[in-house]
């Protein structure tokens, strides 16, 4: 296997004028199979993933990840020396998730990471400092999404620098 897809979409309906939000269940793309992905979901998931040779993980849109699932994917992009692209994409990560995925990404010297999708994930000026620093050391990294994140004028005029450094 080498890409995984599992997405988290939800849906609005109303009911007597209120209005709420309904999950989706989670597909794996690739075998069809439903599944639910909570923390203990993440956990599984990244003990599984050590024994692949994956080169895309998708997980946009599983709202319940947060920081702990976070820090259990983060012990699998610490060790896959063939991931190419991760799509962490509205998870609620928040700062401490994205320096636990920095901070495993960073000691991956094997790392190959090309594409970091980090949209809609409440990462304020904290987050982008920690990501600043792993751009700038990260020779493989090509292309990253922060939008949507209060990453703070700050936080957004180093990433610039970085970036106009690395091009």
């Amino acid at each position: 296997m080498r890409d995984l897809a599992i997405k988290r979409h939800r849906r609005r309906e109303k009911r007597r004028g209120e209005r709420r939000s309904v999950g989706v269940p989670n597909k794996l793309i690739k075998t069809n199979q439903l599944i639910h992905f909570t923390h203990p979901g993440a956990r599984a998931l990244a003990a599984a993933l050590k024994e692949t040779k994956l080169a895309t993980l998708d997980l946009s849109k599983n709202y319940m990840i947060g920081t702990d699932g976070t820090k259990a994917l983060a012990a699998f992009c610490a060790v896959s020396s063939t991931l190419t692209e991760l799509s962490l994409k509205e998870n609620e990560l928040g700062d401490e998730g994205v320096v636990a995925i920095r901070d495993a990404l960073a000691a991956n010297k094997a790392c190959k990471l090309e594409k970091l999708n980090l949209w809609k994930n409440r990462i304020g000026a904290d987050g982008a400092n920690a990501l600043t620093a792993f751009c700038a050391a990260n020779a493989t990294l090509r292309r990253i999404h922060l939008g949507a994140n209060a990453l703070g004028r700050k936080g957004k005029a180093a990433l610039r620098e970085v970036a106009e450094q690395k091009n």
